[in-house]
């Protein structure tokens, strides 16, 4: 029975410290934003601040981490940032945006 009691507290703990290593959205100036992350749109990500409220955060005004983990052109124009490829190899469109929009 101990064992068991031991088990359930271990499978609780690791939970909890998942949930607490979760990044929050963070600003371009680093301050974290509060509310949770409703979905990513084309113009920024939207996050409910408090019950029944939203708003829209647009991309320029959020950290280079938050563009990455939500913002999928961000995610796919990274790698040739860093290598220093010139704008012409970028893509102004992901994987899952039809050719022609």
């Amino acid at each position: 029975m101990k064992t068991r009691h031991a088990g359930m507290a271990i499978v609780a703990f690791s939970l909890l410290a998942v949930v607490a290593s979760a990044q929050p959205p963070r600003l371009a100036n680093g301050l974290a934003i509060r509310g949770e992350v409703i979905r990513a749109t084309d113009t920024g990500l939207e996050i409910g601040t408090a019950p029944g409220k939203t708003r829209v955060y647009p991309w320029k005004t959020l950290s280079a981490g938050t563009r990455y983990r939500y913002q999928p052109i961000f995610r796919a124009n990274f790698e040739a940032v860093l290598k220093g490829d010139p704008a012409a190899a970028r893509t102004n469109r992901t994987a899952a945006t039809p050719p022609g929009r």
